[in-house]
């Protein structure tokens, strides 16, 4: 029954996201070469899987990548790598190292260890996130150690005698967004 719903889905796919059904034929044709034994489309993975992956979830990860196609399957299995990367606790890309030296530094603001997270998470998924992450945890320290220059703006609008209802809180919203 598996065919025919990739049948139904490539058919639907070309109907309503056409940009998708190039994607969901070649992912047909791979399936079908796995089913006959080929795993050249899978080469890349395969051998990624036979380096030895031990993080959490791996398996998971092989089942999903078997799903992608083209520069998606690419952009998984480095996704792939970087997870086993952290996993056995290789530092080396030059963003991690930046990380750990803003953390050997010193984070004590509140909620820095779930940043540190994100922040290994953004390297991980989404690496053109991760310069304004850790941009964010430096402001986010320097706000925590009394370093007031990014608000400026905000200390001079306060100064300048804010009564309006709810003034407060939208200067607490705005240290947010800046912090």
């Amino acid at each position: 029954r598996g065919w025919q719903d990739d049948v139904k889905r490539a058919e639907e796919n070309y109907v309503k996201f056409p940009v998708l059904f190039d994607d969901h034929l070649a992912h047909m044709e791979r399936q079908q070469a796995s089913h006959n034994g080929d795993r050249r489309p899978f080469h890349k993975l395969d051998s990624l899987v036979a380096s030895g992956l031990s993080y959490a979830g791996w398996q998971r990860d092989r089942s999903k990548a078997e799903e992608l196609v083209g520069h998606r399957l690419d952009e998984f299995l480095e996704v792939m790598r970087k997870r086993q990367g952290l996993h056995v606790g290789d530092r080396s890309h030059r963003k991690l190292q930046a990380l750990d030296a803003l953390v050997l530094r010193g984070l004590s603001y509140r909620g820095w260890q779930d940043d540190v997270k994100r922040a290994e998470e953004n390297y991980v998924k989404f690496p053109v996130l991760f310069d304004d992450h850790l941009a964010h945890m430096e402001r986010q320290q320097a706000s925590h150690n009394g370093d007031r220059r990014p608000f400026h703006k905000l200390d001079s609008l306060v100064a300048s005698g804010l009564s309006y209802a709810g003034w407060q809180r939208d200067r607490s919203k705005a240290e947010e967004l800046v912090g």
